[in-house]
Parts: C-alpha cells; sequence; structure tokens
C-alpha cells in the first residue's frame, strides 16, 4: 500500500506529457495488462473509461482486445478524469474503425457500461451494451443473470452485497426526505430493494426528474450495501436508465 502512495504522489507532482496536452491523441498499443488495460508507448497505461470488466469475463476481454488492438493505433478522447490513482490515463478511446473500443466490448457482452458522470459518450455506450443484452451475449446469458429484479436483489443480498449489480423492476413510489431522495420497489422501505439519492449529488440528475420515475420500468446499477435492505447509492443520472426508451 505504502509503495502505491509514493507512486501516486509521483504522479501527481509530473505536469501531464504531451498527450494530455490535446484533446485527442493517438498511440500504438504494444500490449494488452492483466486489468484490460492498453500499454502504449513509453509504457503508458490506458484504462478503458466508462466501464465495469467482471472478472469472470476480464480474460475474453483481454484476448478481445489483443485481436482488436495489439499493434493497431488507438485515438483518445478523454472523459472528465484523466488520470486514474495509480498512474494510468482514463480515456475513451477509439479504434482503427472509427467506433469506441468500449462499444465494442460492450456489444460483446464482456462488459457493463458505468459512465463518468456528465459524459457525453453515454449514449453509446448503452446502445452498444442493449444490443448484447437483447442477444443475450456474455454477461447478460440466460445462465448469467447479471440483470436481477429488485424481488431476486433482497432475496440474494447476500450474493450481491458489495457487487457492481444491475437492476431492473419497476419503480413503486419516490420519496424526498431532508437529506435524500429514495426510489422505492417495495411497500417496505426497512426491507425492499431501494435506490438513494443525497441530495448534494441531485446536481448530477438535472437530466431526470426523479420524481416522474413513479409507475416507471427502470434499469439501475451501481454496488448493492446493506441500509434496510439492499440498496444503491446513486451519484449520477448515468446509473439510471428508463428501460422504455431503450426499446
Amino acid at each position: 500500500m505504502f509503495k502505491k502512495q509514493i507512486i501516486f504522489l509521483l504522479f501527481s507532482l509530473l505536469p501531464l506529457s504531451s498527450f494530455a496536452k490535446e484533446e485527442r491523441s493517438i498511440f500504438t498499443v504494444e500490449r494488452i495488462n492483466d486489468g484490460a488495460g492498453l500499454v502504449v508507448e513509453d509504457h503508458m497505461v490506458i484504462k478503458l473509461a466508462g466501464l465495469i470488466i467482471p472478472k469472470k469475463y476480464e480474460e475474453q476481454a483481454i484476448k478481445y482486445l489483443e485481436e482488436e488492438c495489439l499493434g493497431n493505433e488507438i485515438d483518445l478522447a478523454y472523459g472528465r478524469i484523466d488520470m486514474s490513482r495509480f498512474g494510468e490515463v482514463v480515456a475513451y478511446v477509439n479504434a482503427e474503425d472509427g467506433e469506441l473500443i468500449q462499444g465494442k466490448l460492450l456489444k460483446k457482452g464482456y462488459a457493463a457500461a458505468y459512465p463518468d458522470i456528465g459524459s457525453k459518450f453515454s449514449d453509446r455506450l448503452f446502445k452498444a451494451e442493449s444490443v448484447a443484452i437483447k442477444a443475450g451475449l456474455g454477461m447478460w446469458s440466460e445462465g448469467e443473470k447479471q440483470i436481477v429484479t429488485p424481488e431476486q436483489a433482497q432475496v440474494g443480498i447476500r450474493d450481491h452485497l458489495n457487487n457492481f449489480t444491475v437492476v431492473e423492476g419497476r419503480v413503486l413510489s419516490v420519496t424526498d426526505t431532508k437529506k435524500r431522495v429514495y426510489i422505492n420497489f417495495g411497500e417496505d422501505w426497512r426491507t425492499d430493494f431501494t435506490a438513494a439519492v443525497r441530495k448534494p449529488d441531485l446536481k448530477d440528475f438535472k437530466n431526470i426528474d426523479l420524481t416522474s420515475l413513479k409507475g416507471k420500468n427502470v434499469r439501475l446499477r451501481g454496488w448493492v450495501e446493506s441500509r434496510n435492505g439492499p440498496m444503491i447509492r446513486m451519484i449520477s443520472s448515468e446509473q439510471i436508465k428508463i428501460v422504455e426508451e431503450d426499446n
């Protein structure tokens, strides 16, 4: 841990090199690391923004990236985060054919979309993910059960606790309290699945009226925690999607 902290401090003291001075930069991929990161010139590691790659599909994602990117040029388009805490460049990446590499992985079902707050690529990521969901590919195949209902999240809370989970169901009610807005999927908030948004985070929900979600079928994503039953803490509108708008 101490060694990682030193590395992080060193990176934070160094100015971003020429690749960060321009909004977009072109590099050649030399190898793919164990975390499905793209290693380019000067040992720079590019972490793919806007994705969650489950451990189970990491090997398949790496193999696909090797076939798609190894030895080829990539074109970087930065998200809101330029550097990770370990000195990786965090970016949205275009392949040689101009398609987002993130989109390619999502269409294969090797990853789930998790865009950064306010990302201009959100719609493209979710559309690509929908291709795999509708086709039942990869992590969205029938046996994987990656999309769970609120009831399944409640009954199987031990399986989902502290894990990235996609939950789809109809919103029963939306409750606005002093500190949080709660999106309820059951009648008993003490035990049923709930999503919660802290009032300071509402600024990142400008494009969606949470109170209008009542009665709508939504798909939301995040890490499940135990707080009067299973709950996902929402920090941006990128975590929630009205399913009817996908069809």
